[in-house]
């Protein structure tokens, strides 16, 4: 069956595909297993256990700025790994920050914690110290400090977004659980499968064509198909993936132009001539 072989054609390409994610590093690279100076990381527990009293007060972008921080004084570099998906942007800001600090040093994570602590001007006493002594465990690191809600309802544009990633792993994720996702349109009318083409991602195209929900040939604001925008973009290969799902080439866009009539790519448009059964 065409859709198995769709579904073939997309693990194979994911296979070829796959995304190196790379942590930046910063200068001041130092072993996890440093020593941290007593009086910084006695400071660093007070801040810490007092950010809990005033979170509500500061706004998102020091709290992420500080759980970044926290994480990587606490638990070491962001490895890169298990990335929250799409369905949780507020985990994913939280993971992104952290990931962004690099392998910057223990020490320059704390002092730099504190330091931000003090330009909040939030009350904070250098002088106290943390009343429980309980090491990295602080609760500073909690999600909820960050401002999240309990939904599991993905965003409309959850699909959308995966696809201009370029992560097809997380399409295959998205689409799985929600294909209703399939036909969300953005503010021009282009669908997932529009920026699958339009992009060029082979494995992303296979895989939203190997459902049976998905609309081949939504139109987006000016009249073209996801065929047109593949025909116009050169990629002939996606032009074959979207015609032996049956694209419908004779559709014309709102100047009246056919998939063949916006390339001039001589693979394509013998692709566009051939019979397809």
């Amino acid at each position: 069956m065409f859709v198995v072989w769709l579904s073939r054609q997309a693990q194979s390409l994911l296979g070829r595909n796959t995304a190196n994610r790379n942590i930046d590093a910063v200068e001041d690279v130092e072993s996890d297993n440093e020593e941290v100076d007593d009086e910084l990381l006695r400071q660093f527990e007070s801040a810490a256990e007092h950010l809990q009293s005033v979170a509500s007060e500061l706004d998102a972008d020091t709290l992420l700025y500080l759980y970044a921080r926290f994480k990587r004084a606490t638990e070491g570099p962001c490895t890169g790994q298990n990335r929250p998906s799409v369905f949780d942007p507020k985990g994913r800001k939280k993971f992104d920050a952290w990931m962004g600090v690099g392998r910057m040093s223990r020490e320059r994570a704390m002092s730099e914690y504190i330091d931000r602590i003090v330009a909040a001007n939030c009350g904070w006493d250098p002088q106290k110290t943390a009343s429980r002594r309980q090491g990295f465990g602080l609760k500073p690191s909690r999600p909820a400090l960050i401002d999240e809600d309990d939904s599991s309802s993905p965003p409309d544009n959850a699909l959308l977004a995966a696809v201009k990633s370029g992560d097809v792993a997380e399409i295959g994720a998205v689409m799985e659980a929600h294909p209703e996702l399939l036909t969300t349109r953005d503010d021009a009318g282009m669908t997932a499968l529009h920026w699958a083409a339009d992009h060029g991602n082979e494995a992303a195209v296979a895989l939203l064509l190997a459902n049976a929900h998905c609309p081949i040939d939504a139109q987006e604001s000016s009249g073209q198909t996801a065929l047109h925008y593949a025909a116009s973009c050169g990629h002939s290969a996606i032009v074959e993936l979207l015609l032996k799902a049956n694209a419908d080439r004779a559709i014309k866009d709102s100047d009246g132009l056919t998939a063949a009539q916006v390339t001039d790519c001589p693979t394509i448009l013998l692709l566009l001539s051939a019979e397809w059964h």
